[in-house]
């Protein structure tokens, strides 16, 4: 499997226990790459660790925030062109 599909597969794992595991054997696969794009990978991954697992204690995405901004914007977008 590759650095992108390993990464793809991590957030099928069943727990933050086993998803922390995995995730720790990508992030070392990955800055120890040749390929500086994975190793730049790496380094934001673990800047922003614990959020990312953060996602096995929530099964929230952002994908839900932008979802409910884009509400917000479409009835704030409708509600001015009433005006006019």
């Amino acid at each position: 499997m590759s650095l992108r599909e390993t990464l793809q597969a991590f957030y099928a794992c069943p727990d933050r226990h086993v998803a922390e595991g995995e995730l720790g054997g990508w992030y070392g696969w990955a800055a120890r790459s040749r390929l500086s794009p994975f190793r730049n990978l790496a380094n934001i991954v673990r800047q922003h660790w614990d959020g990312i697992l953060a996602y096995f204690d929530t099964q929230l995405t952002s994908a839900s925030i932008d979802q409910r901004d884009l509400a917000f914007l479409s009835a704030k977008e409708a509600a001015m062109t009433a005006d006019r």
